[in-house]
């Protein structure tokens, strides 16, 4: 079971195996991620690096957050301000976990012969064209086999993911050289550690309306430079 906690503009997602990821601001792209401990009635999170530790401390509707005993680098934020309540809410829990299982669920098995990827550079906000390839064969294949074992979750689409940000396009293609599946990773400048992936290749039903997916742990880095070396 995944819960969902949410207060004003920043939301808590707790996951069942220790993860956390934490949306502080739909202004801020940077989204916190680690594990997550509750110790008697605090419940401590911490990002792999060490830099960031958040506690709150419970409360009968939901936990309360404790600026002073958290790193100060965000308590300025209106909804990460001492006290400010996080209440708990549930949603329906699935066993989701990668693009595959997401692809599975809808039943769709996209049929790949081909893949034309296209790298656009953010210009002063506005997205330019630089390089564009297409892949084949063993190659393909195997980057294809990979994409659907990267980890995703579906996260509150920060603002600045659209526009100031570099886009690479994966766009497969059939044997009948027809589109078959859509992809669209982006980097934001202001957080160069965030990879996104557009919701656009689930059903509109599927995805929460305004919510994009955000990769989990160094796999679906490792694939983005993989990627990156295959178009340069």
């Amino acid at each position: 079971m995944r819960a969902r906690i949410r207060v004003d503009r920043a939301s808590l997602q707790l996951f069942d195996n220790g993860d956390f990821l934490l949306d502080l601001h739909a202004a801020i792209s940077y989204m916190p991620s680690g594990k997550y401990v509750i110790e008697d009635d605090l419940l401590v999170l911490k990002t792999p690096d060490g830099q960031f530790t958040f506690v709150f401390e419970r409360r009968s509707d939901g936990w309360s957050f404790k600026a002073d005993a958290s790193t100060p680098a965000y308590t300025s934020l209106p909804s990460m301000a001492d006290g400010s309540l996080f209440r708990l809410a549930f949603r329906a829990p699935h066993d989701r976990k990668t693009i595959g299982d997401w692809l599975k669920a809808w039943n769709q098995e996209a049929e790949v012969e081909s893949l034309r990827l296209t790298l656009y550079r953010n210009d002063d906000d506005v997205p330019v064209k630089s390089t564009q390839k297409m892949l084949r064969g063993e190659e393909l294949e195997a980057l294809f086999e990979r994409l659907l074992t990267l980890e995703i979750a579906e996260v509150k689409n920060p603002v600045d993911v659209m526009g100031t940000s570099n886009r690479l396009e994966l766009q497969f293609f059939d044997r009948m050289n027809q589109a078959s599946l859509f992809l669209a990773l982006r980097v934001p400048d202001e957080r160069p550690d965030n990879l996104y992936i557009n919701g656009n290749f689930l059903p509109a039903e599927e995805v929460i309306p305004g919510n994009t997916f955000l990769f989990l742990g160094d796999e679906g880095w490792a694939f983005f430079k993989k990627l990156m070396e295959s178009i340069n």
